[in-house]
């Protein structure tokens, strides 16, 4: 997710991350949910994952995928505090 963050947009990238390196952040496993989407006929069913990024005990971001019930990526969600 973080080397195609720096890819996508390397200025913001470096803007967000300048004086932290990558080696420094922790990842946590927040939630794991299965989604029931499109109510009560439920065809458009996810699984996601999200997670909180920590460096140096403080929580700096979070982040959430979600697939498909095949294992395929659907979207992805990066988000600042």
């Amino acid at each position: 997710m973080l080397d195609n963050y720096k890819a996508d947009d390397p200025e913001e990238f470096n803007d967000v991350f300048k004086n932290i390196r990558i080696n420094d952040l922790s990842l946590q496993v927040h939630t794991i949910s299965l989604n029931l989407g499109n109510w009560p006929e439920c065809s458009y069913n996810t699984v996601s994952a999200s997670m909180w990024i920590h460096h140096k005990e403080k929580q700096i971001a979070s982040y959430k995928a979600t697939y498909s019930l095949d294992g395929e990526p659907e979207d992805d969600f990066f988000d600042l505090l």
